[in-house]
């Protein structure tokens, strides 16, 4: 796509800021800047809700301080970055700025491959009860004080969410999926737990007291996984299983 003007350009930038802009004209706004500024930018639409940017012997602490931050104002975030260094070997990190920041700053890298993801994904409607994995030692503090965002401890980079499934088969399986990564991991046995959230009766108050809570596709777990931004209050919540 080409921008008329900056102010059409600026336009498609500010949108970023509470939605996702559309996949095609973000790559489009980012080729357009970044090509003319580097000597190597490649960017890569690898499906509907994720792109790859490719940097080679032009990268600095500063240049990476604004694709950063025109990735997020268009409504993406940074999931994975792969350093390369002299020898064309490639280090995947999960995205931390500063760290990331420092090792550029120490020009033992030549490129950088930045994985990006959506940071708003498709709004879905939720009307029945879903369910949430959690370890049991967390059980206690969650039926205090409720379910908060927060990032998992997972390779790629995500902002703070609650993650769900629509059903419990989902749950189980996903629990088995943990207890495998842990004796992967050599980690001591772990317990889970799967938690009911009372949907109708969430919505039904919060409708009341004008709020609203809004729950998203997670592209992660196919079809039967969801996440929110939101907190859940303690009183919507039981243990299941």
């Amino acid at each position: 796509m080409i921008y008329k003007n900056i102010e059409d350009f600026e336009q498609a930038i500010c949108e970023g800021l509470i939605h996702t802009t559309d996949i095609n004209t973000s790559a489009s706004i980012l080729r357009k800047w970044y090509e003319s500024m580097t000597d190597y930018f490649k960017i890569k639409i690898l499906n509907n809700d994720t792109f790859e940017i490719k940097i080679k012997n032009s990268i600095t602490t500063s240049l990476f301080e604004i694709l950063i931050r025109d990735i997020n104002n268009l409504g993406y975030f940074p999931s994975l970055i792969r350093l390369i260094n002299k020898n064309d070997m490639k280090h995947p990190f999960k995205y931390d700025y500063d760290k990331i920041n420092n090792i550029i700053m120490s020009k033992k890298i030549i490129g950088i491959e930045i994985i990006c993801e959506k940071k708003f994904d498709d709004e879905v409607k939720i009307s029945n009860k879903i369910y949430h994995v959690c370890k049991e030692q967390n059980i206690k503090k969650i039926l205090e004080i409720g379910l908060y965002p927060k990032s998992k401890n997972r390779i790629v980079y995500h902002p703070d969410r609650i993650y769900f499934c629509l059903d419990i088969q989902s749950c189980v399986d996903l629990v088995n999926r943990f207890k495998i990564n842990d004796t992967i991991k050599n980690l001591p046995e772990q317990r889970y737990n799967i938690l009911e959230i009372d949907i109708p009766k969430l919505k039904f108050d919060f409708f009341e007291l004008n709020k609203k809570i809004i729950f998203r596709k997670d592209p992660n777990l196919n079809m039967n996984g969801i996440y929110t931004y939101d907190n859940i209050p303690n009183q919507y919540i039981k243990i299941k299983k």
